[in-house]
């Protein structure tokens, strides 16, 4: 009988929640004043940024495997953006996404396939195994904070570390944590959690090449995976800020051989 109880106990205990990113977070909440004003310089902080081109070498790990490709990424506010796939030495595509007009397309060259997708609904996770929203990454990527979290809807609470040093912007389910450099007023970490599990989805982590220097973009940014056992560390090699951006950049074409997958479910299988 005691071993039956100890069974369905540790059953029961293992499908708890884990706790929600209200536990990371130190120090105390801003005052309504504090947290407006917070919120007015970050906004002025992220509409810097109206486009960029970003060429990244990244090294890859998948459990005990290790690759090494380039990334290059391209940003047109509010909300184009593009994320293509290189070898490390060599010019042609190995897959490439683009976002465009609520509209999300992945080429995947290697095995001649398309998946097409409305933003939001999952394309991300399901091309390139990145579980956050379109309209969110390319803010991140750039070391912002994702206009999203900035608006009264949005209802993100803002707490400062003790020390001052950090600035914490926390999502009404305790499932988005953004920390923010006090200093500079950009990102040094964002970390998610499964909106349907409540298990550690998604970990990035930014450095910048001068603290306070203003507009750049991260030198070195690490995306971790948790429940994938993936880590993409990326190094910028190459940045081009607030220049225009061809919107043929954005407007894939499907190839007449490559097999077509459409995405409508919203959840991250």
């Amino acid at each position: 009988m005691r071993a039956i109880l100890a069974g369905v106990l540790l059953i029961l205990c293992s499908c708890q929640h884990p706790l929600s990113l209200t536990s990371l977070v130190q120090g105390t909440a801003l005052s309504a004043s504090e947290r407006a004003d917070f919120l007015r310089q970050i906004r002025e902080r992220s509409n810097e940024i109206r486009s960029y081109r970003m060429l990244c070498s990244g090294h890859l790990r998948y459990g005990e495997q290790r690759s090494g490709l380039r990334y290059a990424f391209v940003f047109s506010a509010p909300g184009s953006l593009r994320i293509e796939a290189l070898p490390p030495n060599a010019a042609y595509t190995l897959s490439v996404l683009a976002v465009n007009e609520g509209r999300v397309l992945f080429l995947d060259q290697q095995n001649k396939s398309a998946l097409k997708a409305a933003s939001g609904s999952g394309a991300l996770y399901r091309a390139l195994r990145i579980p956050a929203n379109e309209q969110d990454l390319p803010w991140i990527i750039a070391g912002r904070v994702p206009p999203t979290a900035l608006t009264n809807d949005a209802q993100y609470a803002v707490y400062r570390n003790p020390s001052g040093e950090r600035l914490y912007l926390l999502d009404p389910l305790g499932r988005v944590l953004y920390i923010v450099s006090a200093a500079s007023l950009m990102l040094e970490s964002v970390q998610m959690q499964d909106q349907f599990n409540g298990r550690e989805a998604l970990k990035i982590e930014l450095q910048f090449d001068h603290e306070g220097a203003s507009p750049q973009l991260p030198h070195d940014i690490e995306l971790t995976f948790p429940r994938d056992d993936f880590v993409l560390s990326l190094s910028r090699t190459s940045q081009v800020l607030n220049l225009p951006i061809p919107e043929r950049l954005f407007e894939l074409q499907i190839p007449g051989d490559f097999e077509l997958h459409e995405l409508s479910s919203a959840r991250h299988e």
